[in-house]
């Protein structure tokens, strides 16, 4: 289900830090409680390359926080549109 994706490092384009799939239903609006800008897809993270890459959208309220790639492995977040690649190799 949904378009898979690679996550690119919000501070260097050139490389990727996780795979996933994009997974923003339609009807789905809000995350966490909040509403989800059009900057953002909603991305089902599924391998992560370096866990110390920072969320673009993080989760203060969780326990623990989730701050960072490791803490997101096998759940979801929001990713900038601009840094997602359309993965065509898997």
């Amino acid at each position: 289900m949904g378009t898979k994706v690679q996550l690119l490092d919000g501070a260097n384009v050139n490389r990727i830090v996780a795979t996933g799939r994009i997974t923003r239903l339609p009807g789905i609006d809000s995350y966490h409680g909040k509403p989800i800008s059009k900057k953002y897809y909603l991305v089902g993270v599924k391998d992560v390359m370096d866990g110390k890459v920072p969320l673009f959208v993080t989760n203060e309220a969780y326990d623990p926080p989730q701050l960072h790639l490791k803490d997101i492995v096998g759940t979801t977040t929001l990713w900038d549109r601009e840094y997602l690649v359309v993965d065509d190799v898997h």
